[in-house]
């Protein structure tokens, strides 16, 4: 929580990336974090990892309707 609103809040996007990963973990369903995860690493130009926490997002949202 802290730690990843700190490394947003000061640019440190690889770090919140990580935070991100690590939160979809311990919380898989919360889509939330894989949006995170997905937006994070999209930034970061690691469009394998984005693409991964996108479908895994998608697999999420459609599993709730």
């Amino acid at each position: 929580g802290q730690l990843f609103r700190y490394d947003q809040a000061h640019s440190n996007t690889a770090q919140a990336a990580q935070i991100a990963e690590a939160m979809v973990l311990q919380y898989p369903q919360s889509a939330d974090f894989y949006r995170y995860a997905d937006s994070l690493n999209t930034m970061l130009k690691n469009y394998n990892k984005a693409v991964f926490y996108s479908k895994k997002l998608a697999i999420l949202d459609n599993n709730r309707y």
